[in-house]
């Protein structure tokens, strides 16, 4: 869940938001390899590597409610979009990231599903922001057919803080150019732009040569707001997935699932 770029004004259910942010869980690549110690219980093992994420740690305190509150926060009003940050390939490509387990998960099924999922409970057009150098080609198109939209989030994923301004618009203008191509087929209403990791440059005046730039390409900056922390539950999903490990797959859900609605409450 990211910040508003299209509003949806209605009331936003729980089971909803976790339903489109399921479909997702398994997008993010470079998941890392987690212990597999066999000595203790699978369960057990489970509820330890969730702790791991502080957010879910945060969670699992006991919480004391004020006289009068309620158990859960309504969500009606609420204007949110959902957006994506990369993009599931058709197949897996094991020399681009550590962990298989989640890599294996870049099949056209998932993909489906995603699409599929986005279409049933007819949520406005979804923006996937790409990183240039990991695009499907075949399946952006699909996606853009559906009439869901891509974002430009810089070919090599480079941070703003970490290059020169021009190094990074060199980056970016790399990725503008390739998304170009697809846009003359699905022309845009609007462009988008996402800083990797959302990180901006520590320098001011590389901030507003940047910013300059995007304006001048006609982007429009989306933040994010309400982070799903869907990477983090990859590298424990995948994992538990590839074990057979079904308990803690079943786990994973309860607790991303309180975690998702607690993040948007």
């Amino acid at each position: 869940m990211q910040n508003v770029i299209f509003g949806v004004r209605a009331t936003m259910k729980p089971s909803l938001i976790v339903l489109l942010l399921s479909s997702v869980l398994l997008t993010q690549p470079g998941c890392r390899s987690l212990d597999t110690r066999a000595d203790k219980a699978p369960v057990n093992k489970c509820q330890e590597d969730l702790k791991r994420i502080p957010e879910i740690a945060a969670l699992l305190k006991p919480h004391i409610r004020a006289d009068g509150e309620e158990d859960e926060k309504p969500l009606k009003g609420l204007e949110v979009a959902l957006t994506i940050n990369g993009m599931i390939r058709s197949q897996s490509n094991f020399d681009d990231d550590i962990d298989n387990s989640c890599e294996s998960e870049n099949t056209r099924e998932n993909f489906e599903k995603l699409l599929n999922t986005l279409k049933q409970n007819n949520m406005p057009p979804t923006v996937d922001f790409l990183v240039g150098k990991l695009i499907d080609r075949g399946l952006l198109e699909i996606w853009l057919q559906s009439g869901n939209l891509a974002g430009n989030m810089t070919y090599s994923r480079v941070k703003a803080r970490k290059r020169t301004a021009q190094d990074f618009l060199e980056d970016v203008a790399r990725n503008d150019e390739l998304l170009l191509e697809l846009w003359k087929k699905f022309p845009p209403k609007q462009k988008y732009f996402r800083y990797p990791r959302l990180k901006l440059s520590k320098d001011e005046q590389n901030r507003e040569e940047i910013k300059a730039f995007l304006k001048q390409k006609g982007y429009l900056d989306a933040p994010a707001t309400i982070d799903a922390r869907d990477r983090k539950f990859s590298e424990l999903y995948c994992a538990a997935q590839a074990r057979g490990d079904q308990d803690c797959v079943n786990l994973m859900k309860a607790k991303f699932k309180s975690l998702l609605l607690d993040t948007t409450l």
